[in-house]
C-alpha cells in the first residue's frame, strides 16, 4: 500500500528533466528565508553527499572565497559592530517581547550581511552572503564567549 508524503521534496533534475535525486525539504524558519546559522540547515540545500553535483551559484564570489584566509577573517570579525556583539552575547536581553527580539534579529543579520558585503564585494549573491553572515554570526558568539570566560 502506498501512503502519500507528508513533506515537500527538493529534486535534482538532469538534463532531460527526469529527477537524478531527491531530497526531504527541512526546517522551520521564524525570520523568513533564512533557516539557520548554516547553509546545510537550509531546506534549499541537498545532503552533504550530493554537493558535489552543485555548481556555484555566483562563481566569482565562490572563487573569492577559496582564496579567504585568517586575514580575511580577522577582518570581517574586526568589522562588526559593538551593538551587534552585544546582541549576539546576550540576545534574551533583547527580548522583552517577541517583536523586539525579531527587531534585533533582524538588525544583526542585517549588519553581518553588510560587513560581508563590504568585506567581500565579490561576494554578490544573497544567500551566498547570509550563508557566510550565519558564519560570521558564530565567530562572533564564540569570541564573545571566550572573552567573556577570561574575563570570569
Amino acid at each position: 500500500m502506498w501512503s502519500v508524503p507528508t513533506q515537500e521534496y527538493g529534486e535534482q533534475r538532469g538534463p532531460d528533466d527526469t529527477v537524478a535525486a531527491a531530497w526531504a525539504l527541512t526546517g522551520s524558519g521564524v525570520f523568513g528565508p533564512r533557516k539557520g546559522r548554516w547553509p546545510a540547515t537550509s531546506s534549499f540545500a541537498p545532503p552533504p553527499g550530493w554537493w558535489h553535483l552543485l555548481r556555484p551559484r555566483d562563481p566569482v564570489g565562490s572563487a573569492r572565497l577559496r582564496t579567504a584566509d585568517i586575514v580575511t577573517a580577522e577582518v570581517l570579525l574586526a568589522a562588526v559592530g559593538p551593538d551587534t556583539r552585544s546582541a549576539v552575547r546576550e540576545p534574551t536581553a533583547a527580548r522583552s517581547w517577541a517583536r523586539g527580539f525579531h527587531d534585533t534579529t533582524e538588525r544583526v543579520w542585517s549588519e553581518l550581511g553588510g560587513v560581508v558585503r563590504r568585506t567581500l564585494p565579490e561576494v554578490t549573491d544573497d544567500r551566498l552572503v547570509d550563508g557566510i553572515a550565519g558564519v560570521l554570526r558564530s565567530a562572533v558568539e564564540c569570541q564573545e564567549l571566550r572573552a567573556g570566560m577570561r574575563g570570569a
